[in-house]
């Protein structure tokens, strides 16, 4: 009875709430600061020169058994060597702390070229 009791009577506990730290810097001054800063995209469009190749696999691997079936390809996309760069940098540097875990690289952002009286 005793481990019932315990499930389903409500207990009379006070909490007192902690007040937050009192932080100087406003929602404004933060979507600021975040305005600094440019996503690098994870995949790019590729160039029409390379074009033929992805459109006609895919299209004939999407037809499978039915060649009388047409498709139109909108977008290729190909992974971006400048953020494929960073995520193995950043996921290296984080798996020789950790070697047993895994990361995922969510987003990857770069600081926005400013001019030179801007950065002081």
């Amino acid at each position: 009875m005793g481990f019932l009791k315990k499930l389903f009577v409500k207990k009379n506990t006070e909490y007192t709430q902690e007040t937050a730290p009192n932080y100087s810097s406003t929602k404004e001054e933060i979507l600021a600061v975040d305005l600094d800063w440019d996503t690098i995209p994870g995949f790019i469009d590729i160039e029409e020169n390379e074009y033929e190749l992805p459109a006609i696999i895919s299209a004939s691997i999407a037809a499978g058994d039915q060649p009388n079936s047409a498709f139109k390809i909108k977008r290729i996309l190909k992974r971006n060597p400048e953020a494929h760069l960073v995520s193995l940098i950043a996921a290296s540097l984080a798996a020789s702390c950790y070697p047993e875990s895994s990361f995922v690289i969510k987003s990857i952002k770069k600081e926005k070229c400013r001019a030179p009286e801007a950065r002081q």
